[in-house]
């Protein structure tokens, strides 16, 4: 923080990337980087990049309660009001975990969800969209691991995802 010029600060989330930045400026305006993609990302990009599901809802939580004049993420427009935008980012994860609950109420592999999302969404396989999109379902089915929803089941040398059911 030392090097930033007099009246710029910054605060360190994780979700998205491994570690990002977020400025705050002496005027109270929040400059979000990648923490919140725009609307209209999410309808033309439905799966974006998260590198660490847990740290990123921990990061919308954060961006959610920041006080400040404007808000302005890398990819919308200028904002007084993050909230709707968090919101909206935070149900987009919320859907593709659901989602991915729901297929594995059968056991799956990694490869048959990330096959399911490119079908889902119609989008073209390449290098890059499978790199990109693989990185963050893997993001979510470790996420739903962790947090107790999935089990994963070996057999015949594969891993399998299998949707834990709740008790009602």
């Amino acid at each position: 923080e030392d090097a930033l010029p007099q009246g710029l600060s910054f605060l360190t989330l994780g979700g998205h990337a491994g570690s990002m930045v977020i400025y705050h400026t002496c005027d109270n305006v929040w400059f979000l980087g990648d923490a919140v993609v725009s609307e209209q990302l999410l309808e033309n990009h439905p799966v974006t990049y998260i590198y660490d599901t847990d740290r990123y809802f921990q990061a919308l939580e954060r961006v959610q309660h920041l006080e400040g004049t404007f808000f302005i993420p890398s990819h919308s427009p200028c904002t007084e009001n993050i909230v709707p935008l968090v919101e909206k980012n935070r149900n987009m994860v919320e859907h593709h975990l659901n989602f991915i609950l729901d297929y594995c109420q059968t056991p799956h592999t990694q490869e048959e969800v990330i096959k399911l999302f490119f079908g889902h969404y119609h989008l073209s396989m390449g290098l890059t969209q499978h790199v990109t999109v693989g990185s963050t379902l893997r993001s979510f089915l470790s996420y739903l691991s962790d947090t107790k929803q999935l089990a994963i089941i070996y057999k015949d040398n594969y891993m399998y995802f299998h949707t834990i059911l709740q008790n009602p």
